[in-house]
């Protein structure tokens, strides 16, 4: 009697456990009893930035560099204590500079003054960036032109600027003068209207820091 009433005792327990599975069951299939799930949100790392330089394009060789140079005008070398001379022009450097004749022109800008760089052989030119003096740009050329040429007799223009007006503004960074690939030997700039240095005496100037001619064929 006993066992019996053991045994229906166990069937009822197990009853009541199935039934009270069944309904959790059910109430978790038709949403309304739902468990709350807390989602921590992952931490994100700050991006690594990488501080890569953009890549130097190639422009070629500088193939005025050290070359033999003639001038319309220059200072005598007494002027070489204060940093003037013809052989700055295209040394390398831009701490030192070029300066045609003082009080040579006096009284109008409207007088030429050029600066010819043989590059010893033909080379095709595509680039030619010219440096202004770097302490304030002043005696920049207002008008210019690049002229080129095989034999130094009978020369090509290939870029001309009209109103420059870097050395009124003070400006010191370079000219970059792209050209379609030209080929020569002797390069010419040719000054047409000059500017003057204030607080001077000194008359209308051709003054630069550096000439540079770009080739990519090989020296």
């Amino acid at each position: 009697m006993c066992k019996s009433r053991v045994l229906i005792l166990v069937v009822f327990i197990a009853a009541v456990a199935v039934f009270l599975g069944a309904c959790d069951s059910e109430s978790n299939s038709d949403g309304n009893v739902k468990p709350t799930v807390n989602q921590t949100p992952k931490i994100t790392a700050a991006p690594t930035v990488t501080n890569t330089p953009s890549p130097t394009p190639n422009i070629g060789n500088n193939v005025a560099l050290y070359k033999k140079t003639q001038v319309s005008s220059t200072v005598d070398e007494s002027y070489l204590q204060w940093g003037w001379g013809q052989e700055f022009i295209n040394d390398g450097t831009l701490e030192l500079s070029f300066t045609s004749a003082v009080k040579r022109n006096m009284d109008s800008p409207d007088v030429e003054e050029w600066i010819i760089i043989d590059l010893e052989k033909e080379y095709s030119i595509h680039l030619v960036i010219l440096y202004p003096r770097q302490d304030n740009g002043r005696g920049f050329p207002e008008d210019y032109q690049i002229d080129v040429s095989s034999d130094n007799e009978t020369w090509e223009t290939v870029y001309t600027k009209t109103e420059d007006k870097g050395s009124e503004d003070e400006d010191v960074d370079p000219r970059e003068i792209e050209l379609e690939a030209v080929s020569a030997r002797y390069i010419r700039l040719l000054a047409t209207k000059l500017t003057d240095v204030p607080d001077t005496s000194d008359g209308y100037l051709l003054q630069m820091a550096e000439m540079e001619v770009y080739s990519f064929d090989e020296e």
